[in-house]
């Protein structure tokens, strides 16, 4: 994979650090830090990507959405329940405070995120 689609829907260079510091971000999460873990799920997901991409005809260039979808995918194929629990709880955070600041809630915060989503603290 060479480039991907951001949120702006501009096209911009891939960067393979981006995908080990999400599943790095919900490794820790989880109160792990095993980075050659996060390493090697890292070429899974790009192992991934990359015959999908082609299989599907994105051209080595795919939403993020398509990129945040392997990486829940290979969690999950790989049986890291509880970290593709916590990236998938990022995503939806990460989508409402978009929502909230596109609404002009321009200090929606991780705080009160995290307060709706973390199931513990409701």
């Amino acid at each position: 994979m060479e480039f991907f689609i951001n949120r702006q829907d501009e096209k911009v260079q891939f960067d393979r650090s981006e995908v080990f510091a999400a599943l790095l971000g919900a490794v820790r999460d989880c109160g792990g830090t095993d980075r050659k873990t996060a390493n090697s799920l890292t070429d899974k997901v790009i192992d991934y990507l990359d015959a999908e991409l082609d299989e599907e005809g994105f051209d080595r260039c795919a939403p993020v959405e398509v990129v945040q979808n392997a990486i829940y995918k290979i969690l999950v194929d790989n049986g890291c329940v509880k970290v593709s629990y916590a990236f998938a709880k990022y995503r939806v955070r990460h989508e409402l405070i978009r929502k909230l600041k596109k609404c002009g809630f321009e200090d929606a915060s991780y705080t009160v995120m995290d307060m709706i989503l973390d199931d513990e603290k409701v």
